[in-house]
């Protein structure tokens, strides 16, 4: 199967690190990355088993992915539809944790804090105007296939 690693994995592993440097603060704005990192990792964890593979899948389509490579996939579409809402809702309650910790940076500046809050909004918007789409794309791509194939696989 095709290599995950990719930007977006960077990008996850830097606002990691990010997120872990301000919630050790023994602040407000830390105490609310620190919920932002918890909601993080986890969500972190649903996209590696759903969306990574699709994604991967859209970019190395190409180079052939065998009957059983496609099942698999075909597993990751079903799990990502499963939580898509639970991953939304994760979306919103890490959006609520940034903006009251905006809100606290107003008037305690922090530019790492301030800079970290708009790159995971930012990160977001992304996954949410771009990214899931975009799996969504490719899960339906690899059903049809494997229709095509006659191996629809239900999960």
């Amino acid at each position: 199967m095709a290599d995950t690693k990719n930007i977006l994995d960077e990008e996850h592993e830097e606002l990691l690190e990010m997120l872990g440097e301000i919630a050790r603060q023994k602040t407000e704005a830390g105490r609310l990355f620190s919920e932002v990192l918890r909601i993080f990792k986890y969500h972190l964890g649903r996209e590696n088993e759903t969306i990574a593979p699709l994604l991967a899948y859209l970019k190395g389509r190409l180079g052939g992915y065998k009957g059983k490579e496609k099942e698999s996939l075909n597993h990751a579409r079903t799990m990502f539809e499963d939580s898509y809402p639970a991953m939304m809702q994760e979306h919103e309650e890490m959006a609520k944790s940034i903006r009251l910790a905006q809100a606290f940076l107003k008037d305690n500046p922090d530019r790492l804090a301030s800079d970290l809050a708009e790159r995971l909004l930012h990160h977001v918007e992304l996954e949410e105007e771009l990214l899931y789409p975009a799996a969504f794309a490719s899960g339906d791509l690899v059903e049809y296939e494997l229709e095509l194939l006659g191996g629809k696989i239900k999960y």
